[in-house]
């Protein structure tokens, strides 16, 4: 769990806590506390990496923060039941408040008996000590290696993107489409995942929903947005490259190493979402589900919006040749690793694409009058739910048709 750091404690003390994290949980570690839960704590150096801090409970749990430079987010993480379903347990609630009160020197906690705050001051000279000697080398971020928080030096290029979208086209056939290339399947990149944001400086409020949390510390709801396969399918639908030969999906770039060398304006966060797009429900990145229940509508909107920003900054960086953008298809990205070569991404309708609506009056015998609606779909185009691709041009078009098309069929 990513918690504030030694400087944010020691200047806002207990308002640090309660400011990013959950306020029950907090609440449930501070009642630990007032029950004597907590026994001692040792401190170990890492050498460059800076230090490390494990509990003592009366629960035989193994419970640590790391500790890399005073003004870097702290990381704490339990092998307990609870934390082991990524939730904030009252073990690292309770390792929090006790480093909180000794940063910031303010014991006056509430219903804590004065035997217990004692019992934390024994431990005020081992900690004040760590404050000062951790550094961070300027130019490194920080990243998950054999347990500990350590240092990594970025090194690589970004090469591009990959949209990988449903094969599932409503109106033609995919033909024509050359030059496909087959890049080899990525080496693991669990290990390189942190628990929280790999990009520097990136605010929790960027991330898009709990969703885009890191599989090292899922800490989200478990609804039906997160359980659906279709979500599990969007949380891939576009993959960063990486000179290094990594393959990175949307879900987990934030908490890799290689964000640091993504331009800003591609990384999947709130900030970057358009406005000319926002909220915009007549355009999408990837095909909206007919079972989404209503609950879940507002925030699958969001994460279509990010996704869709990512797709638009992308192309503007196409048409400057400073980015490649490849097209695949889920079920050959998965077994082939094959992509197309786009040459060009447009999110408004082309000049010479003609589609559009036919209404046509149409009388019956029993001399009423009903309406026939239909999509009139360019045949020289490959129709999707979400986009138009001309194979001859390696060309795509995110159109707004696609809440006509869940109603009405198309029509050459």
């Amino acid at each position: 769990m990513k918690l504030p750091s030694l400087q944010e404690l020691k200047r806002a003390g207990h308002g640090a806590l309660t400011k990013g994290l959950d306020p029950s949980a907090l609440e449930r570690g501070l009642q630990y506390l007032r029950d004597g839960g907590f026994s001692s704590l040792e401190t170990s150096t890492l050498g460059s990496k800076g230090f490390q801090i494990e509990f003592k409970f009366t629960e035989p749990t193994e419970t640590k923060i790391d500790i890399t430079s005073p003004s870097q987010p702290l990381y704490s993480e339990c092998n307990c039941s609870m934390a082991n379903h990524g939730i904030f347990c009252k073990h690292q609630a309770c390792a929090s408040w006790v480093l909180c009160v000794i940063a910031s020197q303010k014991y006056d906690l509430t219903r804590v008996d004065p035997e217990r705050i004692e019992q934390v001051k024994k431990f005020e000279d081992e900690l004040l000590k760590l404050k000062g000697n951790a550094s961070t080398p300027p130019q490194s971020i920080l990243h998950r290696d054999t347990g500990y928080v350590t240092h990594s030096p970025v090194q690589g290029d970004f090469t591009g993107l990959v949209l990988c979208l449903p094969n599932a086209p409503i109106q033609g056939e995919l033909q024509g489409l050359s030059g496909g290339i087959h890049l080899e399947p990525s080496h693991s990149h669990e290990g390189m995942l942190l628990p929280d944001l790999a990009v520097p400086f990136l605010r929790d409020s960027d991330l898009p929903h709990p969703l885009w949390r890191s599989p090292v510390s899922f800490r989200g709801n478990t609804n039906q947005l997160f359980q659906h396969p279709v979500e599990a399918a969007r949380r891939h639908s576009i993959y960063y490259l990486f000179s290094d030969g990594s393959q990175i999906p949307v879900s987990e770039i934030l908490f890799h190493k290689n964000s640091t060398l993504v331009p800003t304006e591609l990384l999947p966060i709130s900030s970057n979402i358009q406005e000319n797009l926002k909220g915009h429900r007549r355009i999408r990145f990837y095909p909206k589900r007919n079972d989404l229940p209503i609950w879940d509508q507002k925030m699958d909107e969001k994460l279509d919006d990010v996704l869709l920003a990512v797709a638009e900054a992308a192309s503007k960086l196409l048409k400057r040749e400073k980015l490649k953008v490849y097209l695949s298809f889920q079920e050959t990205w998965r077994t082939d690793r094959v992509a197309f070569p786009l040459s060009q991404i447009d999110f408004q309708q082309p000049a010479e694409l003609k589609s559009g609506f036919h209404i046509a009056g149409q009388t019956h015998e029993a001399h009423s009058l009903s309406t026939e609606v239909s999509l009139e779909l360019h045949p020289n185009w490959v129709w999707y739910q979400t986009f138009a691709l001309k194979p001859q041009a390696s060309e795509i078009f995110f159109h707004p048709y696609h809440h006509w098309l869940e109603n009405y069929p198309p029509k050459l």
